[in-house]
């Protein structure tokens, strides 16, 4: 472990995010609470899994229609957006915290082309349980050594 990631979990552990009460365990005590949790957290969805559901709930059709022809050219634009977006092989992953995502997706919702159910079951699949250690950028589990260190600094 490099000594920025040494510092991120000093800071982690002096910080207690979790209030698990880490700053007075020991070493060995920290190091298995840290590899014992999980926390939510977002991801970018990879646009296979966003094409999967966009056909199982029937979405797609309604936006290529909403794409090809609507009363309101915002939405007209956003589904011609959504389309190119969701089919391009260019892209992979779609981050739906973006704003610009978050945009297109409540035009999409404003001009009925998608219920709020739809939007919500696209919404989740940015959805994630990561383990704890991942959100300070670590990969592997976390060592009573590793603590011993980042206590030190």
């Amino acid at each position: 472990m490099n000594q920025a990631e040494l510092k991120r979990l000093r800071e982690a552990i002096d910080a207690d995010a979790l209030g698990l009460g880490w700053p007075a365990m020991d070493d060995a005590a920290v190091a298995e609470s840290m590899n014992a949790q999980s926390v939510k957290s977002r991801r970018a969805v990879p646009l296979a899994e966003l094409y999967r559901l966009a056909i199982e709930s029937g979405f797609l059709l309604a936006v290529e229609s909403a794409a090809s022809a609507h009363a309101v050219a915002e939405v007209q634009q956003a589904a011609k957006l959504a389309v190119h977006y969701i089919t391009n092989p260019r892209f992979d992953h779609l981050d739906l915290d973006l704003v610009a995502t978050e945009t297109v997706l409540d035009a999409l919702l404003q001009g009925g082309v998608l219920t709020a159910e739809q939007k919500a079951a696209i919404d989740a699949l940015a959805d994630v349980t990561v383990p704890y250690v991942k959100t300070l950028g670590l990969t592997g589990p976390i060592l009573p050594g590793h603590i011993t260190k980042a206590r030190a600094l």
